[in-house]
């Protein structure tokens, strides 16, 4: 009548890994199994991000870009401080690892030395105190063997003086096989990015 039943030790739970590429069922013999981890595929990793403060810059570079990822992904909301007479917008530009020759494609021809990355809002449009939504994706930026295709959409007021919202997608190519390990943003037109530009880098699981 004096025996006793005895209970299993509880694990200390750990953290979750969404960001881990392995997969483990775990094999401690606690009730928690604190050792096990989920993951996740296809997901979005934050690799960089900067938002423009008080002093416009001319260019936003990432540098050092992990080639651990299956594609890379940007999300941005562009502001200029240069005057376009017509639209009060201009292409936001892309660049890679520093290469500024003709060795890029756009929807518009050959031969260019620049990607379209998007819609800015420059400083004489109807709405200056706006952003465009932007995205890019950028498909097998880590291979070695093929050239690199983007996709861009975007849209944004396209007007200095009307209520005229654009929205499209464009695509683009660098024509070189090297794995991208920088990407550098500029305002196509010249000048700079205003304060409240935002730009984040992501890579895709």
């Amino acid at each position: 009548s004096d025996h006793r039943h005895s209970r299993e030790a509880f694990g200390t739970p750990v953290t979750v890994n969404g960001q881990t590429t392995s997969l483990s069922a775990g094999s401690l013999t606690t009730v928690a199994r604190a050792d096990h981890v989920h993951t996740l595929s296809n997901a979005m990793v934050l690799i960089a991000s900067s938002t423009v403060g008080g002093t416009s810059v001319a260019n936003i570079t990432f540098s050092s870009i992990p080639g651990t990822y299956s594609s890379l992904m940007i999300v941005a909301g562009y502001r200029g401080d240069s005057t376009n007479p017509t639209y009060g917008t201009c292409w936001a530009a892309m660049q890679f690892n520093g290469d500024t020759a003709s060795n890029y494609k756009n929807d518009d021809g050959s031969g260019q030395s620049l990607v379209k990355a998007g819609m800015v809002i420059l400083s004489n449009n109807l709405y200056p105190s706006s952003t465009a939504a932007c995205t890019c994706f950028i498909a097998a930026y880590a291979s070695t063997s093929v050239h690199k295709s983007v996709v861009t959409t975007y849209t944004g007021n396209n007007s200095t003086t009307t209520n005229s919202f654009s929205q499209g997608v464009v695509a683009g190519v660098w024509s070189s096989t090297s794995a991208i390990t920088s990407i550098k943003l500029y305002p196509g037109i010249g000048g700079n990015f205003n304060a409240g530009t935002t730009v984040s880098l992501y890579g895709v699981l």
